[in-house]
């Protein structure tokens, strides 16, 4: 599956435009327009390393979906609100989700690292429920369910 994304379409629009004026030589007739290419393709290059640099290794502001392996977990701050960093892999990638702290979490997420310190691996799953009753309040809220692989044995470390 291709994941395609703002950041990947901001990017593919930066290259082809440098792309066309790279060409641009083999139809520009007059010979000073053609020594504007080398500054508008570095001009290219330029915006993409910095759309790039803005995109690499920021989380996202959401729960996974489905089933993933837990890596490691931080709780903090940002901008007022608390908080989860969610380090996990899924599928081969490694991804890094960001969402609400909900003191619901706390004790799994606290097993979590124990678990995780003393060699065990863990999957886990967010399970959806709704807050209330009501059919016209659709708020959802997220359980965060972490366990252990089945049938895993312990290494010690070192």
């Amino acid at each position: 599956m291709i994941d395609i994304n703002l950041n990947t379409t901001i990017l593919i629009v930066i290259w082809v435009v440098a792309g066309v004026i790279a060409l641009a030589p083999l139809v520009i007739q007059t010979n000073w327009k053609r020594y504007l290419v080398v500054p508008l393709v570095f001009f290219a290059i330029y915006a993409s390393f910095t759309t790039n640099k803005e995109f690499l290794g920021t989380p996202v502001y959401d729960v996974p979906d489905g089933e993933f392996v837990y890596v490691y977990h931080t709780v903090a701050k940002y901008n007022g609100n608390k908080m989860v960093t969610l380090w996990i892999r899924q599928t081969d990638r490694q991804r890094l989700f960001r969402f609400p702290y909900v003191k619901s979490m706390k004790e799994s997420l606290r097993n979590a690292r124990k678990s995780k310190l003393k060699g065990k691996s863990l999957k886990g799953k967010f399970e959806i429920k709704k807050k209330n009753k009501d059919l016209l309040d659709d708020t959802e809220s997220h359980i965060l369910k972490i366990y252990e692989f089945p049938y895993q044995e312990v290494y010690p470390k070192g």
